[in-house]
């Protein structure tokens, strides 16, 4: 009986966290006018980068690949404004937001320094992220938020205009699809009494 429950317990987790695992990726290189950097004057697939106004906005996309930035996925990436850093090694960059709410599992980066997200819901911080590893200029590397709950707000701390930032990975239903570890063990818990409960009650395996 219990190796039968462990059994159901791990196909169920396992098929939870693959809806879960369906995040959406915004690669950037679908966003118009790709030729040289622009700033975002306009959302983004639902997101709205900065302010959306160029003479005050922090984050610009780009094809301009140097040796210095290396997007994730093929040539297209997101930066910041080096004229609005002010030497500290956090300078905090506009928000990304949402209208919808969304898990923010990370974002890829390239460059000089270190990153830290932090995130928000309805302004609230709800979330500080690790402190990155070291951005290599040539190899980007993974940044995960470690945080798995709603938010509709990131707001990413780095040496402005010092990084890139590419593929930039949310889920908008992630925290409803993958239940508390402790809950869905008692949710199974009770599926696996009371499909017990049937058989004995109807004298066959067939209500389980």
């Amino acid at each position: 009986m219990a190796q039968t429950f462990r059994k159901v317990i791990t196909s169920a987790a396992l098929a939870f966290a693959a809806l879960g695992a369906q995040a959406a990726v915004l690669t950037f290189e679908d966003v118009p006018n790709l030729t040289g950097a622009h700033f975002f004057t306009a959302d983004y697939n639902g997101f709205k980068f900065g302010d959306n106004l160029p003479a005050t906005n922090h984050w610009f996309y780009t094809d301009e690949v140097t040796t210095f930035y290396t997007p994730k996925s093929p040539r297209h990436f997101v930066a910041t404004d080096f004229q609005l850093f002010s030497g500290a090694p956090f300078d905090v960059a506009q928000s990304i937001t949402s209208t919808v709410d969304f898990v923010f599992d990370g974002a890829w980066f390239s460059g000089e320094g270190q990153v830290q997200y932090r995130l928000f819901n309805n302004g609230v911080l709800v979330h500080t992220s690790a402190v990155s590893g070291v951005l290599n200029d040539s190899t980007p590397i993974a940044v995960d938020s470690g945080y798995t709950g709603l938010v509709d707000e990131v707001v990413v701390l780095g040496k402005q205009g010092f990084y890139a930032m590419d593929d930039f990975t949310y889920n908008t239903g992630k925290s409803l699809l993958v239940p508390e570890p402790t809950s869905l063990a008692l949710v199974l818990l009770a599926g696996v009494l009371g499909a017990g409960a049937t058989r004995r009650r109807t004298g066959t395996a067939a209500a389980a």
